[in-house]
């Protein structure tokens, strides 16, 4: 039963971390706050959540870095995201890419990181002063 409490808080903790993002991308390509779209998201979250747990691994979790890139690149479109994670998936088994991706300097790096967060910190702006209500 333990077991399950934590799953359970784990669980909660993912969808109040995931609810700001999905606002975040709402705002980031300019769209219109639809409850449906909240709707989906809180539904394919408690699934992707559901799965985890019979696969008995940790609940998977958004991270922000992807709401900057919405917004840089202004795709949001779900068949992209599929299309690069199976990309992401194959480029994984081939070494010679992976040596690529580690040739990246760190000061790169750095800055790919610093763009995003200052993207992200200036749609977290935009949300606060923006108000949603209709």
């Amino acid at each position: 039963m333990g077991t399950s409490a934590a799953f359970i808080a784990v669980c909660v903790t993912a969808l109040v971390d995931g609810g700001p993002g999905l606002l975040a991308t709402l705002v980031a390509v300019s769209a219109l706050f639809q409850f449906r779209a909240v709707q989906g998201a809180v539904t394919a979250d408690g699934v992707g959540n559901l799965l985890s747990g019979l696969a008995a691994t940790v609940p998977n979790t958004t991270y922000s870095s992807s709401v900057s890139i919405t917004a840089i690149t202004g795709v949001a479109a779900r068949t992209v995201g599929v299309y690069i994670g199976v990309a992401f998936i194959v480029l994984a088994f081939l070494p010679k890419f992976m040596a690529l991706i580690l040739a990246i300097p760190g000061p790169v790096v750095g800055a790919y990181t610093i763009v995003l967060m200052a993207t992200l910190f200036v749609l977290g702006m935009r949300v606060v002063s923006v108000d949603h209500q209709g």
